[in-house]
């Protein structure tokens, strides 16, 4: 019963639920390692933490494009089906 109820509050079943709850860990892990990386950032001498910072700026411009990409595929999806 209890799923049956969860399912009518949140709109998914209980193998959706845990999905989201692991995909929102996913994005909480991405948040600290930004914050973790500050902390290294900080430990590098002047002339190399603009590199440093150059270097997260690229990678997370890189899982930017991948997020907008897995949004192209899923509207492209939604459009097919």
């Amino acid at each position: 019963m209890d799923e049956a109820k969860n399912q009518a509050r949140t709109g998914m079943t209980p193998e959706e639920t845990e999905l989201w709850i692991e995909l929102m860990e996913k994005g909480l892990d991405i948040q600290n390692a930004v914050l973790e990386s500050k902390v290294v950032l900080d430990k590098l001498p002047g002339e190399l933490r603009m590199d440093g910072i150059n270097l997260l700026y690229c990678r997370l411009t890189r899982c930017r494009a991948q997020l907008l990409g897995l949004v192209g595929e899923e509207e492209r999806y939604r459009n097919d089906v």
